[in-house]
Order: C-alpha cells, then structure tokens, then sequence
C-alpha cells in the first residue's frame, strides 16, 4: 500500500509528484496541503503556469494584493473563490520579492533547526498563504486584536510583535494601511535573513514602512524585547498540526511573559483534543459518523501550556482510531475546527500502544529540538 500522506494522513494517498492537473483535483476533494497536493508547491507544473507566476512583478501591485485580502476575506466568497484569492496573493507576492517556487534559490529553500524546534524555509513559510482557511482566519484576528489593544490604551501606537514573520508578514502587512503611523508600529522577527529582506520589500511595495518598527533576525524563542518596547500584541504562527515539530510554545512562553500589561496572544488559545475517529471516511468529506470525543489534552494559550489525562472508553467502535484533533481559538470568536485547515487536519496516533478499556492515558509535551505531544498507559 502507498505511503499515508505526510499532511493529512490519507492511506493510500500517494506521496510521489504527481500531474498538475490530478494535484489540483487531490486538493480539491481532501483539502491537503502536502506537498504532492499542491500544484505550485510539488506537482510536475507546465512552464506555461511557471511563467505566468513569475511575469507579475508590477510597480502597480499593491492594489492588487490588496484587493486578493479583501476577496480572500469577504464573507460572501466561495470557497473556490477564497482559495483562488490566496492563491493569486501568494503568485503575486512571490513575484514580487523575487521567490520562484518552481526554481528557487538556496537561501529560499534554507530550513533551520533550532534548539527549540524548527524553522521551516523562507519559501515554505511562503507556501502558508495558500491554506486560504488559516491565512483568512488569522487576518481577521489579528484585525480583531489590534483593534482592541486600541481600545484599551490611552495614548501611542499599538505594538505588535509578529514573530517568525516569513518572507511576506501575510497575517499584518497587507492590513497595515488600516492604521496610521501614529495608531500602530510592527517588529518583524525571523531567524532567516531571507525572509526579513523579502518583508521589507512587501512593506515598501504596499507603503507601510513607517508602521514597521523594524526588521530582526533572530530565534523569537530567545528574544528579549527592549524595555520600553513591551508589545501589547503578539502574533505567532509557528507550528504544525498537533504542535509538533515547531517552536509555537517555547516562542509563546517566552514573548507572554514580556507583554506589556494585559497584552493579546494571536492565537488566543491552540487546544489538542484525543477522539476516535475513521480518519479516511472524514478526510473523503464522508463526515465524522461514529466519532467519539475523549477530551482535551493539552492548551496554549499566553497564560501558559497544560497537560491532562484521559480515560480509554470501555468499548471502541470498529474502524475507529485514536487522533489528535488541533483546535485553535485566532482572537475571539475566530475559531479553525477540525479539517478546516492544515493545522488542524486531524493526526493519526499510530503508535500509541494497546491501551486496555477504562485505563488512563497520561499526556506531556516534550521542549526538545523536535517538540512533540507524548502520552502513555497508566
């Protein structure tokens, strides 16, 4: 049997390149965002889509990445228009700052590993927009966020720290022109110098320069804001489904703890929760039939990270199997649920061993240089 697809875990979900036109198709109906499923990002792509990626380099593009944001958030867009309007955002950016996703140049492609996790490549932080569903619903938060730190001081900017930023700062730049100069000031903070010479072409492109504090290359895990700079926004989006593999909670608990007073987390909270479920029928949009819920076991959020136990139902369904489902609550009532995105495609627990009907499962997350939930019978 194929391979299970290293995103959404799909059996028999081939993870060879595949036709541009079977990619789109594969996208389409389960929603992966993996590698072979999509069509820029790993398909064997005709030039002719090549060259019309690379050939909008245009003075005039700030209107048009505007406007991509603004249909890309239109409550009255389709689905296939919201994911051709992050599709065009991300074509159109890339353009822009000089990133060809189908020939790219070593400093796009450098990945990290860092003490705390890793640090995907400029060009795969690039590829993040195109999840339509999470580069919309963290938009709209941190929209939802600044606007209430706002509302909370008295006088000065807002001050927004967006840590590992990628080549486009997606989830700020593009909606900086909401606030004057005066009403809000961005640090821009990646570990890739790459990503922070593309961002401040985004910012000069789209005239937002003067609401930039400044661009910093660095591990977020491990800054330390000036003293005088306390920031009452954080946004971070470093992680994966699962919180595994990237630093999203050693860079939470570090930026929490130095927000000014009453400072905003964007995501307000990540939630992992154990269920039973046919992963293959729901990932098939055939719908969560016979799933079981057997509760929350971890939580981020600024106030910190918790773990907690769970008890193995007596009885289990056949053709169910233990997941982690990622829930993340962006800023208020903006939430991501299962499948709505890449980050919250339920994952497979594979190697959970047997597990005796009615005993305890204990949850930890493991800090390491690859960060991961753990769990075992008690």
């Amino acid at each position: 049997m194929p391979a299970s697809c290293d995103a959404c875990g799909l059996r028999g979900h081939r993870t060879e390149a595949r036709g541009l036109e079977d990619a789109v198709r594969c996208r389409r109906s389960h929603r992966c965002l993996s590698r072979t499923c999509d069509p820029v990002r790993g398909a064997r792509t005709s030039s002719a889509l090549r060259k019309t990626i690379m050939s909008k380099a245009d003075p005039s593009g700030a209107a048009q990445i505007r406007g991509h944001v603004q249909r890309l958030l239109d409550e009255a867009a389709s689905f296939d228009e919201q994911r051709n309007a992050a599709r065009a955002l991300f074509e159109d950016l890339c353009a822009q700052v000089g990133i060809d996703p189908l020939d790219p140049d070593a400093a796009d492609e450098e990945q990290s590993s860092l003490p705390a996790g890793d640090a995907i490549s400029p060009l795969d932080a690039a590829r993040c927009v195109n999840d339509f569903a999470r580069t919309r619903a963290f938009i709209r938060g941190v929209v939802q966020a600044v606007s209430a730190a706002r509302r909370r001081l008295d006088q000065g900017p807002v001050r927004v720290i967006y840590a590992g930023c990628g080549p486009f700062a997606p989830l700020f730049l593009p909606i900086a022109h909401l606030w004057a100069p005066d009403e809000v000031r961005v640090l821009l903070l990646d570990c890739h110098r790459r990503s922070l010479d593309a961002a401040r072409r985004v910012a000069e492109l789209l005239e937002v320069e003067d609401r930039v504090e400044g661009f910093v290359q660095t591990d977020a895990v491990t800054y330390q804001c000036e003293s005088d700079w306390r920031p009452h926004v954080c946004i971070v989006e470093t992680m994966q489904r699962a919180l595994a593999k990237e630093p999203q909670v050693s860079i939470v608990s570090n930026l929490a703890g130095q927000m000014a007073p009453g400072g905003l987390m964007v995501p307000e909270q990540i939630e992992l929760h154990l269920a039973l479920l046919n992963i293959e029928r729901e990932l098939a949009g055939q719908g969560p039939a016979g799933r079981r819920e057997l509760g929350c076991v971890m939580r981020l959020s600024g106030a910190g990270a918790s773990c907690t136990e769970v008890v193995w139902p007596d009885d289990v369904p056949n053709g169910l199997e233990p997941c982690i489902c990622t829930r993340i609550r962006v800023f208020g009532d903006i939430w991501l649920s299962d499948h709505e995105s890449g980050l919250t495609t339920p994952m497979p627990l594979w190697d959970l061993p047997g597990i005796r009907p009615g005993q305890t499962i204990r949850f930890d997350y493991e800090l390491t240089p690859r960060p991961h939930l753990v769990y075992e019978p008690i």
